[in-house]
Formats: C-alpha cells, structure tokens, sequence
C-alpha cells in the first residue's frame, strides 16, 4: 500500500507562481498613492465642489463701495461663492490713447510676469516715445542672479537662458535667450533643455550681450556709454571692462 502524500509538493512548485495568484499588472504604486490621497483629501472635495457652484458676476465698483462701507460680513460672505469681477466701462481706458501715460509704481500683486511674444526689448520700453515718469534703472553686475520663480512657465527651459538686467519700478526685468523654435513655434523635445548648473548665461553669452547691449545704448544716442569698435580676443569680464564702460 502506498502511503498518501499530504505534502505541498504537488500543490506549489518552487519557482512558479500559483493560477490563483496570477494577476494582471496594475498602477504604479506613486499614482496609486496620489489617487487615493486626492480623493481622500477634504481641500479637494471642497474645491472640486466649488468649481462645479453657479458662478455669479460682480461689478468692480459694487466691491469698491463694499470696501468703503466696511461691509465686512458681506465681504466674507461673498468668499462662500464663486463669483467673477467685471470692470465697469468708467474704470476702461484705450491703451493706444497718446495722452495717457501709464504708471503702476506701486502694487500689491504677489506674482505677475509677462513674457513678450516676439524678439526685442520692445516689452520693457514704453508705449509712448515721450514719457518722463518712465524710469528704468540697468544693472548688469549680478550675472550669477538665477531664475527662481518655479510656479511659472515661461513655455521654454530657463536653464543657461536668463539674464537680470535691471528693474522697472517694482518690476524686475530679465533677458531671456529663447530657443529659435520656440520663437518660430516649432518646438520639439530635443530644444528644451540646456545642460546647464542654473538659469544664469555663460560668461562668454553674458559679455555678447553686453557688447550688444552697450552698442545699442551708444548708438542710440547715450554718449556717456563708451564702446570699441571691435570685440575683444577673449569674451571675459575682465577684458570687456577694458571694451567698454557699461560694466
């Protein structure tokens, strides 16, 4: 008589997995973790909530009386509601108006950047070809200063792209060297990335733009800024001191 065998030998083979086992591969575990994070999440269920509430209008000068009522409960009030800001027709003005000179010294936006659609440093001049509020103060001794404004997409990698060149009343103004296929709208994936530490540019790229700069400045009728007619061996800081003044 041959004795029956209770063991798990026939049941499971070293190196197989079980039929019953078996299943079909699934999400990555960080997106299922960010799922169920979200859809557990309290601030979620309350802004996917809100965004899909009745979105009422209100005019800009109902908030301004508002405001000089101190009608504080309605204010709060209104935070309850999704609600959106129409300027009224008395507070528009045409941008294309010669006597009009627009000024914005000062400002309580935390974030606002505009980036120009076209090649040029027509976005930092000012509309009118006399303004004598305009103001703009060049600084181009902070060539190591990155690009640290994360929460922006600029459209194109900032890496090895950026130059601070000054402010312009509370505004800082920045050169950025945009990939041609970005300018020509022909971006591809292979343009988006320099191999570069930061956002700041070479010294070689930092001093061709300072002959640029420098040139323009002369040319256009600033005397004080002195340039040589021919660049200089090496693009270095030291020998564009000796180039030009502007540094």
């Amino acid at each position: 008589m041959q004795a029956e065998n209770t063991s798990n030998e026939e049941m499971y083979l070293v190196g197989e997995i079980p039929e019953e086992l078996h299943a079909d591969d699934g999400a990555a575990a960080d997106e299922l973790q960010r799922i169920i994070a979200h859809e557990h999440s309290e601030t979620a269920k309350i802004i996917k909530g809100f965004t899909r509430t009745e979105r009422h209008a209100v005019k800009l000068s109902t908030l301004q009386k508002e405001y000089e009522k101190n009608q504080q409960k309605r204010a709060l009030m209104r935070l309850m509601r999704r609600q959106r800001v129409e300027i009224d027709d008395r507070y528009l003005h045409d941008v294309s108006n010669a006597d009009l000179a627009w000024a914005a010294n000062k400002h309580f936006i935390d974030m606002m950047v505009i980036v120009t659609d076209k090649p040029g440093l027509h976005a930092l001049l000012p509309q009118n070809d006399t303004d004598p509020s305009y103001v703009f103060k060049l600084d181009l001794h902070q060539r190591h200063r990155t690009w640290k404004a994360k929460h922006v997409d600029l459209g194109f990698d900032p890496a090895g792209r950026m130059l601070y060149i000054g402010t312009y009343n509370q505004e800082e103004i920045w050169l950025a060297m945009a990939p041609t296929a970005f300018i020509r709208a022909e971006w591809t994936a292979a343009a988006k990335h320099i191999d570069a530490p930061n956002s700041a540019l070479t010294q070689r790229h930092f001093c061709m733009i300072t002959t640029f700069l420098a040139h323009q400045l002369h040319e256009g009728g600033y005397k004080d800024i002195q340039i040589r007619t021919s660049y200089p061996l090496e693009l270095t800081q030291a020998d564009m001191r000796q180039h030009t003044n502007i540094l």
